[in-house]
């Protein structure tokens, strides 16, 4: 049996014997001091190619048992290659021409120089056009292969390069295609460049992540990488996912590669899972997580350095497809980014024909959430409401009123706005100078009136442009979030009742989930009551 050192394999001395690591792989190997002199001695063999005969001429016939130890242990733990298992090696011509490749399947492929034989044969079609079309075609030709811009019957992959320049519909060019043919999408975008892994069916998922990342890019200064370096890099990127494929040596788990910045750097972009539902903001919070990621949620979230975080938590954000900043508050962090991604999620909806824009952590959240806004904006309008006294509230809402008063400065007046049928109460607090203006719902008298002076506490400590996306949120469902199982189950069967007397209903039907995201943690759309 001959065999060869696999490219990337690395030893050296331990006190304990000798240290193998090849492909992230490694383990020590007990032997004598002077068993790693004898194999370095013979590297040249092991690298070109050697069997335990030839070995133990060059070391001594007493060394042919630790030879064939060693041999043994080595190939399996995959650092050895078994030539008579690898197929037959090309002529020396062809070997010289094309080492690099070669070297590649000879670290990666139990049977390199078949496979070889069979990149040998296969055409891979080109379709677009660019410098990343450019660099595809040159190097997939580099690697053994043919490469053409036409594709011929029975093709069984195809590079799709949508250039800045040169446009090309990926999504009509793949369906273009056979059934069944595998497709590496390239966008080499004016902002980005996104190189996708080989797959079947439609890319819509790839061209709306393209379209997200260059969204980000644009968001941030240096976010956006030059051209052509982008496009070129992109299509050396492609040209690797092809060899993987034909070679059978992709990932076990591939992703787009995503090339960004101003100094341009390469990223991949794995889809993450959204995490299970929970009932408490800090697993709302981890599931909110898709949402805010760099490059593929749809929300960007700022920084916020220069905002107070005292007595309330402040958040503010950006729809990264440029549809404006929205801001969110909460006792704490978790509870603020809650806020603020529903902020998101509603202003995504953009301005609804009839009805509101609402958002809700689940289906239910979302119907309470809209139909409360709805009949809140009618209270408010319709309603000149109850005076609350300072007297009537728990401690709570007094520490919050109070705050208003004497370290804010805005001498405030809370209204109550019950509606019959509804446990639910809305609570307004404004000032006589009109700078605070806060309405919330709430279980109760009491919880209502402490997010209502919640609120306006947090428009009183924020800055002016943040103080105004707060107020925009005319009606406030900051309990909503919090409220889960039971207690959400009786307030929309309290909902529906109410509005089944009055001939009306909760009606409308949630948008499409995020295109990248994903299956959404949050619920929005349009809601409506006819």
């Amino acid at each position: 049996m001959r065999v060869k050192l696999r490219p990337g394999t690395h030893f050296a001395p331990v006190p304990q014997g000798i240290y193998w690591t090849r492909a992230g792989r490694s383990f020590l190997l007990t032997a004598p001091a002077g068993l790693y002199l004898a194999l370095d001695s013979q590297l040249d063999l092991l690298t070109r190619g050697t069997d335990v005969d030839e070995l133990a001429t060059a070391l001594g016939e007493s060394a042919r048992p630790a030879v064939q130890r060693i041999l043994d242990t080595l190939l399996d733990r995959d650092m050895l290659l078994d030539l008579d298992r690898a197929g037959a090696p090309p002529a020396p011509g062809e070997a010289d021409r094309y080492a690099e490749v070669l070297s590649y399947l000879e670290a990666h492929c139990a049977d390199p120089y078949r496979v070889f034989a069979r990149l040998r044969a296969t055409v891979v079609p080109v379709l677009g056009d660019g410098p990343a079309a450019a660099v595809a075609r040159r190097t997939i030709t580099g690697y053994g292969a043919a490469a053409t811009a036409t594709v011929p019957p029975g093709a069984d992959l195809v590079v799709l390069v949508d250039d800045a320049d040169r446009p090309l519909d990926l999504v009509a060019a793949a369906a273009s295609l056979p059934a069944g043919t595998r497709v590496v999408p390239v966008h080499a975008g004016r902002r980005i460049a996104l190189v996708g892994s080989p797959e079947t069916g439609g890319l819509a998922e790839f061209v709306a992540l393209a379209r997200r990342a260059g969204d980000w890019a644009a968001a941030e200064p240096d976010g956006a990488a030059p051209r052509p370096l982008s496009a070129v890099l992109a299509g050396s990127l492609a040209t690797h996912a092809v060899l993987g494929a034909l070679t059978g040596t992709l990932p076990a788990e591939p992703a787009p590669s995503l090339v960004h910045g101003h100094d341009v750097q390469v990223q991949r972009l794995p889809r993450s899972p959204v995490p299970a539902a929970g009932d408490t903001p800090e697993a709302m919070l981890d599931r909110l997580g898709p949402l805010l990621a760099r490059w593929t949620g749809p929300y960007r979230r700022d920084r916020d350095l220069d905002l107070a975080q005292m007595p309330m938590s402040l958040a503010t954000a950006e729809l990264v497809a440029g549809r404006g900043r929205v801001a969110g508050w909460g006792d704490d962090r978790a509870q603020a980014v809650l806020s603020v991604c529903l902020a998101a999620a509603r202003a995504a909806v953009g301005p609804a024909a009839t009805g509101i824009a609402a958002a809700g952590p689940t289906l239910g959240h979302w119907r309470a959430d809209g139909a409360l806004r709805l009949l809140g904006a009618a209270l408010l309008a319709t309603s000149t409401g109850t005076a609350t006294s300072w007297e009537d509230l728990p401690a709570a809402a007094r520490t919050l009123w109070s705050l208003l008063d004497e370290h804010y400065e805005r001498a405030v007046r809370v209204r109550s706005h019950p509606l019959p049928g509804l446990d639910w109460v809305l609570v307004e607090v404004t000032s006589a100078d009109g700078t605070v203006r806060a309405a919330e719902w709430g279980e109760t008298l009491e919880l209502a009136a402490w997010a209502a002076l919640s609120a306006a506490v947090a428009q009183a400590q924020a800055t002016p442009e943040v103080h105004a996306l707060l107020a925009a949120d005319r009606v406030g469902t900051h309990r909503l979030a919090q409220t889960a199982g039971d207690r959400l189950r009786r307030l929309t069967d309290q909902l529906d009742a109410l509005l089944a007397a009055r001939g009306e209903r909760i009606a409308g039907e949630p948008d499409a989930p995020d295109p990248v995201v994903g299956d959404a943690p949050l619920v929005s759309g349009p809601v409506v009551l006819r």
